[in-house]
């Protein structure tokens, strides 16, 4: 059965949104990629202790106090250390906009 110039229609307009749709997911998981790798080589560029309490705090899910154990440090400067390093990530960021 042949479709009708009608269901032609409607499909050929149902192809071009899907397209659209594609187009603009697309573009959008590109720049999102991009934020994400520039905010890797931010995350890179702070100084190694201030780095590893970061990834020890938020990404272990580690106290302050279990980092300082692991540190030799004392549990405030394990918090002055994490405040500062999310301070330089902020004006980091800011920096890039």
């Amino acid at each position: 059965m042949k479709p009708t110039s009608f269901e032609t229609a409607i499909r050929l307009q149902f192809d071009t949104l899907v397209k659209r749709v594609i187009d603009c997911t697309v573009k959008n998981y590109e720049k999102e990629l991009d934020r994400r790798s520039r905010r890797e080589v931010l995350f890179c560029e702070l100084p190694e202790i201030k780095r590893n309490v970061l990834l020890l705090s938020y990404f272990e899910e580690l106290s302050d106090q279990a980092i300082a154990e692991l540190m030799d440090a004392t549990r405030n400067g394990i918090y002055k250390r994490r405040q500062s390093a999310l301070q330089l990530m902020r004006e980091l960021l800011q920096e890039e906009e």
